[in-house]
C-alpha cells in the first residue's frame, strides 16, 4: 500500500485497532501527505523515508512509535507540517534545514527527545506553530526563535531547559512588531535569571505561562502593559512584584497567577484592572491586613497560605 507509486495521499487516521510498522520506502515516490494517527503503528521510522521527496505532511501522532528519528528528515525538500506527539522517540530533535522554505508547523509533543533546540530552527521563516513540550530537552531556548515573523504559538514546557533567556551573548528577545505570537509556554523547566520586559511586548501575545521555573527579581508592573489576557509566574520563588500603587491598566488581563513567589504585600496595581477575573496569590509572604478595595477586583481570589490577620 504505502509502495503505489501514484499514491499522494494515505488517511489512515483513527483506525486505533490498525496495527503494523512502517516499510522501506522506495524511491521515486508520490506520497505528499501520510497520516496515521491514532493508529497502533509502532516501531521506528525507516532511514528511507528520506526518499520521499514530495513529502509535504506527516501526521504520526498518539501512536507507539519509538526510536530516534533518522537523520535523512534532513533531506525532506518539501515538508511543511511534522506532527509525532505521544509517541516514544528518543534521540536529538530533527534538523528540517533542508525544508527551511517550506516548513511552517512543528509538534513533537509528549516523547522522550533528548539535547538541545537547533538554533537552525530559527531558519525556518514561515514557522507558525513550534511545539515541543514535554520532552527531555536539555540547554538554553535560542533567543532567535522570538523573531521568526509567522510564528503563533510557542509550547517548550515540560522540558529541562536552563540559563536565561536573553543569553550572554547580548542576544536579546526583539519583538516585531507584526508578530503574531499569540501563547508562549515555559512552565516547568530550570530556566533562571531576571524576566526580560521585552516578553511581554509582544503585539499579539495573549497566554504567557514561566510557571515552576527559577526567575528571580523584582518586576515592575509597568512592563505587563500589553493586550495579554493570562499570565502565570507561579513557583518562581525568588521572584516579586513592585508592591506600590502604581495607576496602570492592563486592558485585557483576565487571569494572574502568581502563587509560590516571593510577596510580601499585595502589589497595588491590580485595584485597576477593569477586567481580572482571577487572582492567585497563595504560598506567599502577605502579612497583616487586606487592602478593601481587593473586594471590588476580582471574582476569583486565592490568599491561602500566607500570614493574613485581618479582613
Amino acid at each position: 500500500m504505502f509502495n503505489l507509486p501514484s499514491l499522494q495521499i494515505l488517511d489512515l487516521y483513527n483506525n486505533v485497532n490498525l496495527t503494523g510498522s512502517l516499510p522501506e520506502f522506495p524511491q521515486p515516490s508520490a506520497l505528499q501527505q501520510l497520516i496515521l494517527t491514532r493508529t497502533q503503528f509502532s516501531g521506528s521510522i525507516p532511514h528511507s523515508m528520506g526518499n520521499l521527496k514530495s513529502l509535504k505532511i506527516l501526521y504520526a501522532a498518539n501512536c507507539n512509535f519509538s526510536g530516534p528519528i533518522p537523520y535523512s528528515f534532513s533531506n525532506l525538500p518539501r515538508l511543511e507540517e511534522l506532527v509525532l506527539a505521544q509517541n516514544a522517540f528518543t534521540g536529538p530533535l530533527p534538523s528540517l534545514e533542508s525544508s527551511s522554505k517550506t516548513f511552517r508547523w512543528l509538534d513533537l509533543s509528549f516523547n522522550r527527545f533528548t539535547g538541545s533546540i537547533p538554533a537552525s530552527y530559527a531558519n525556518n521563516r514561515l514557522l507558525r506553530a513550534l511545539k515541543l513540550s514535554n520532552n527531555l530537552l536539555t540547554g538554553t531556548v535560542p533567543s532567535s526563535l522570538f523573531n521568526l515573523p509567522f510564528l503563533e504559538t510557542m509550547l517548550l514546557d515540560g522540558n529541562q531547559l536552563t540559563g536565561a533567556l536573553d543569553d550572554d551573548d547580548g542576544d536579546e528577545i526583539s519583538p516585531i512588531s507584526s508578530s503574531p505570537l499569540y501563547e508562549i509556554n515555559l512552565n516547568q523547566n530550570r530556566l533562571g535569571g531576571p524576566i526580560p520586559p521585552s516578553l511581554f511586548k509582544f503585539p499579539n501575545l495573549q497566554l504567557l505561562n514561566l510557571r515552576s521555573n527559577s526567575f528571580h527579581g523584582v518586576l515592575d508592573p509597568h512592563v505587563f502593559v500589553s493586550n495579554i489576557t493570562s499570565i502565570d509566574l507561579s513557583n518562581n520563588t525568588m521572584l516579586s512584584i513592585d508592591p506600590s500603587d502604581i495607576a496602570i491598566n492592563v486592558s485585557q488581563l483576565s487571569n494572574f497567577y502568581f502563587s509560590n513567589c516571593n510577596l510580601s504585600k499585595i502589589p497595588g496595581f491590580f485595584r485597576y484592572q477593569e477586567k481580572l477575573k482571577n487572582l492567585h496569590l497563595s504560598n506567599n509572604h502577605l502579612q497583616g491586613k487586606m487592602p478593601e478595595w481587593i473586594w471590588n477586583v476580582v471574582e476569583n481570589l486565592d490568599l491561602s497560605s500566607n500570614s493574613l490577620v485581618e479582613f
